[in-house]
């Protein structure tokens, strides 16, 4: 015998949060989704790298952000939620500045 439950859109949102939180998640993921991309545009057009150079940047970055995670989930652990939050924004800042102080060109050929 198969019991089959139907899931109702309605309980997806409330599960997720509710529509503020569904809505957050959903900009959050179109912008990631966008991020990379034109970061891979930005290092080859503007700062003139080769694209296997631009590609193992952003790969050398995705790898460093894996291993600081467990650091992270400790830190959430133990309560410290808006002090990642503020770190976590700090790093992207620091990273969006790095990109922009780079001077056109600046790349290696």
């Amino acid at each position: 015998m198969v019991t089959t439950t139907k899931i109702q859109p309605g309980s997806l949102v409330r599960a997720s949060g509710g529509p503020r939180c569904a809505v957050a998640l959903a900009v959050d993921a179109l912008g990631t989704g966008l991020l990379r991309p034109f970061l891979l545009l930005y290092g080859v057009t503007v700062l003139r790298l080769s694209p296997p150079v631009t590609g193992i940047a952003m790969t050398v970055g995705a790898v460093a952000g894996l291993v600081y995670l467990p650091a992270v989930g400790r830190w959430l652990d133990r309560g410290a939620r808006s002090t990642v939050v503020a770190a976590s924004m700090l790093v992207r800042v620091l990273g969006v500045a790095l990109l922009l102080a780079a001077p056109a060109g600046s790349g290696c050929s």
